[in-house]
């Protein structure tokens, strides 16, 4: 191969690779998932009792009485929303319903501007296990802070997960 052919051959693949890199591709589109277990979410007030299970990672309320809990959502890709979460539930509570809200601060904590979409709840007849859908938020803070708030009824209700997605 000779100099000139080398270097048209080099030209070449720098433009495709160029143009690879440059053009969006739906190929290279994917969302980024995240699942947490119930275990990451803490009770509000800290005398409530919830018990974590070791072996399931939920976040279960074994007690006679509702408990609220908060829980994290973690993300790496701060600059755009996420693209979904979904919560699995169980509601064992005959008499009252499991209910979360997820949330989006901004990050100096001003309460001024944050951005809130609440599931769908739970109906409360023993319903088992639930999973809820909140799809996207209608606007988000740039890096700004992402958690989630459960109402857990009585009697083994619980948080079993959190799947977070992301562009």
């Amino acid at each position: 191969m000779n100099v000139f052919s080398k270097t048209l051959l080099s030209s070449a693949l720098t433009a495709a690779t160029l143009s690879a890199v440059a053009l969006p591709s739906t190929s290279f589109a994917a969302t980024d998932e995240k699942i947490f277990p119930g275990t990451v979410c803490q009770p509000v007030f800290k005398d409530y009792p919830i018990t974590y299970e070791m072996v399931t990672g939920a976040a279960t309320n074994f007690s006679n009485s509702r408990l609220y809990v908060v829980c994290p959502l973690v993300r790496d890709t701060v600059l755009k929303p996420w693209v979904n979460v979904k919560v699995t539930v169980y509601d064992y509570d005959t008499n009252d319903s499991v209910a979360c809200t997820v949330y989006n601060a901004n990050s100096v904590g001003d309460y001024s501007n944050v951005y809130y979409k609440s599931s769908p709840v739970s109906s409360n007849s023993f319903t088992g296990r639930q999973i809820f859908n909140f799809g996207k938020l209608s606007a988000s803070h740039s890096r700004g802070a992402y958690f989630m708030t459960c109402r857990v009824p009585a009697n083994g209700s619980k948080i079993a997960s959190i799947l977070l997605e992301e562009e």
